[in-house]
């Protein structure tokens, strides 16, 4: 009906055709099967028959049940939250929806029990820190030369009582529709031998991680504006901005933070490189 091959090509945000039934579902809420833990345990533990939750959850027999998953059981009401995940989570999103490149994102999941969340997307591992609300947030650029498409978002974690559960879904990064300028400069600025140093020096940067918050609302530009460091509310002064910084031979990454108080952004990474975004 959706031209689906596998279920590997559903990505958040997609639109789906789904065959409607007069019939109420009946009420349901999600279980999860522990490490060590039968299904016909599992059905014990919540006083329901093993078969129904069989049935419930498309299986063929009990054996195709492994720790970590999460199941429909009957109940006396719907427990609302994103079925994928175990009923101790609550909720799930992602801002912004899609994300763009050169933007950060936001993941968010809501639990009302403890949780221990790791994960990774665009090949980088998610941190995951408690905000005053009691929500695990991470936090994940998008490069501003990624590539727009679909990319895997993956979560793991453990419940308070110890049973893992694990998380797929793709995401997709759109593009940020930079304008771009191509600048001559000399070669050794774009020489590997010298760039890839500093390309290390500066990935290595963000890898700390801490328990303690430094800031507290919306970022600020770093410098007070009007500044000769490079922000620009206008496209045409990128030019000027790009030749003062050739003729001074500047041969350090300089980025400017984007902030929702701007309505134009651009990023400086190397003297040859420049994307700037209008409003």
């Amino acid at each position: 009906m959706n031209h689906l091959t596998s279920p590997a090509e559903l990505y958040w945000g997609a639109n789906l055709v789904i065959p409607q039934s007069e019939a109420t579902p009946p009420p349901a809420r999600r279980v999860s099967l522990s490490n060590g833990q039968s299904l016909l345990e599992l059905a014990v533990v919540q006083s329901i028959n093993p078969w129904s939750l069989v049935s419930q959850n498309g299986m063929e027999g009990t054996w195709q049940a492994i720790p970590g998953d999460v199941f429909r059981s009957p109940g006396s009401e719907t427990q609302e939250g994103p079925g994928a995940l175990p009923g101790d989570i609550i909720g799930i999103g992602f801002d912004p929806q899609p994300l763009v490149q050169g933007d950060t994102g936001l993941i968010r999941l809501e639990s009302d029990n403890e949780l221990a969340l790791t994960g990774s997307f665009l090949e980088h591992e998610l941190h995951f820190l408690q905000d005053q609300d009691g929500d695990y947030v991470a936090l994940q650029g998008v490069h501003a030369m990624k590539k727009p498409g679909i990319y895997p978002l993956t979560l793991q974690g453990i419940l308070a009582d110890g049973t893992p559960f694990g998380f797929s879904q793709m995401l997709p990064v759109a593009s940020g529709d930079y304008n771009y300028y191509q600048l001559t400069v000399p070669p050794e600025t774009v020489d590997p031998a010298n760039t890839k140093p500093e390309d290390e020096l500066w990935n290595a940067l963000p890898l700390p991680i801490t328990e303690t918050k430094y800031w507290d609302g919306v970022f600020e530009s770093p410098v007070a504006l009007p500044s000769p460091c490079g922000y620009t509310s206008y496209s045409a002064n990128a030019v000027h901005i790009t030749k003062a910084l050739i003729t001074t031979s500047i041969q350090v990454w300089i980025f400017v933070i984007t902030t929702t108080m701007m309505s134009t952004r651009f990023t400086l990474q190397r003297p040859a490189e420049l994307f700037l975004l209008g409003s």
